[in-house]
């Protein structure tokens, strides 16, 4: 009991650290652009019912929005805290997903290594310091995606014969509505709903009732926001000018737009934390003797630590010459060829996740395939280009959730003491710092 105790506080602890931090974080960036246009949207309307009924019929279905807009004229030290509060909650999910599936809830044992690379890999993120920080953004894809993560967390709970009380079905139902007006944490989160409704079914395993609402909820709420009149009249306006023949493209061209626009991202501003990942699954495999496996590792690692040094070597950058949208069927780009080598590793690496240890990790394999469809999305919304870094958020969360996934699953299997698992923590919080530094010293777009 007093062991448990002690653990307890020292989550508490860490946790309070990592809020202390982002709350610091925070309160150092200010409102930027779009954040303006909310802030006078009642003035500019009439009345804020006014202006979100111009914004569903002429901008997007995100209705969270209409949250956002009497929080901009609150006192600024409000949505700070709020902010730092769903990115320590981010931090948390991250943590519980990465054991999921792995041991009993009774045999997983306390690692606040774990907690300190949670909090350090939410930061982690390329995405984060250059625009996700806008208020209205943070809004679409932090808070979004914590609530998609925290939903699946309990359902994810229900499926491994844990207790999940009547509060915590209901938080994850208000969480799904809310992440269903997230273009991205929506699609993942309808994504591994029906995953799991497949792993319930092919295991036999009861479907809770509180499941069948969580689904029809967002379901129901995901259509809403496809049906915004001004999704089409947005993606029609930021389309025309990049690619005025887009309408034209069939399924298989779309597909092509997609993936270039995906392999552009996990080979350029992606690929570090790709590297990681696969440089913590090639250690953990070698640690446990796995030797063919541990080889394809070692091949992937290589691949990712090449693209990973396009920002700092400009002789590596030709190598990676990515034919862009603007020019996908112009052709005549021989250096294509290694760009694409990185679908090849990327479905290696998401083969050497899913095939580990005696039986298959299909959370793992699933969530790299939902790395790569978070970014091919973009050839069938391409409104997305427009949204620079932002709509790579995602995916970096995810990326970031298995490497934390392969600390876990290092600190069981190995035979190492526990505190050696700090030192992968104290890199990556090293690198989180690094990354929150960098926000203050370059431009927001």
């Amino acid at each position: 009991m007093i062991a448990q105790k002690q653990r307890i506080q020292t989550r508490v602890l860490l946790y309070a650290g990592i809020f202390v931090v982002f709350f610091v974080f925070n309160s150092c960036l200010v409102f930027r652009a779009d954040d303006l246009r909310y802030m006078s949207a009642p003035e500019d309307y009439g009345s804020l019912w006014n202006w979100f009924v111009y914004y569903y019929l002429n901008w997007s279905g995100r209705a969270l929005h209409l949250l956002y807009v009497p929080l901009t004229r609150m006192p600024v030290w409000i949505f700070r805290t709020l902010n730092a509060l769903v990115l320590t909650g981010l931090a948390w999910c991250l943590e519980r997903l990465a054991a999921c599936f792995i041991l009993p809830a009774n045999e997983k044992p306390a690692l606040p290594a774990l907690t300190v690379a949670a909090g350090a890999l939410t930061v982690c993120t390329s995405s984060l310091f250059n625009t996700v920080l806008w208020g209205c953004a943070s809004l679409s894809f932090v808070w979004g995606l914590a609530a998609c993560l925290f939903t699946v967390w309990v359902i994810c709970r229900a499926f491994c014969g844990e207790a999940v009380s009547p509060f915590l079905w209901i938080a994850a139902a208000l969480c799904a509505c809310f992440a269903a007006y997230a273009e991205q944490p929506a699609a993942t989160l309808l994504g591994c709903l029906l995953a799991l409704l497949a792993a319930f079914l092919l295991s036999r395993r009861r479907i809770p009732l509180p499941f069948w609402a969580v689904l029809g909820l967002t379901a129901v709420n995901c259509a809403v926001n496809l049906a915004a009149p001004g999704n089409g009249v947005r993606s029609f306006a930021e389309t025309i000018s990049r690619w005025p023949d887009y309408g034209s493209y069939n399924l298989w061209q779309k597909l092509a737009l997609g993936l270039t626009y995906g392999l552009d991202a996990l080979t350029g501003p992606l690929a570090r934390y790709v590297f990681i990942l696969a440089g913590l699954l090639t250690l953990r495999l070698l640690l446990c003797r796995r030797w063919l496996p541990a080889l394809m590792g070692i091949l992937c690692t290589g691949y990712w630590m090449l693209a990973s040094a396009r920002d700092f070597v400009p002789a590596v950058e030709p190598l990676f010459a990515f034919v862009s949208g603007d020019n996908l069927y112009g052709g005549g780009n021989h250096a294509l060829l290694l760009t694409w080598l990185g679908l090849f590793f990327w479905f290696l690496l998401c083969g050497l996740l899913l095939a580990d240890g005696g039986q298959p990790d299909w959370a793992a394999g699933l969530m790299g395939l939902a790395v790569l469809a978070n970014l091919v999305v973009m050839g069938f919304s391409p409104s997305l280009y427009a949204s620079l870094e932002r709509p790579f958020y995602v995916s970096n969360i995810l990326i970031n959730l298995l490497s934390l996934r392969q600390l876990f699953r290092g600190a069981v299997e190995s035979r190492l003491p526990r505190w050696a698992f700090w030192l992968p923590s104290a890199v990556l919080t090293a690198y989180g710092l690094l990354t929150m530094y960098r926000a203050f010293i370059m431009p927001v777009a």
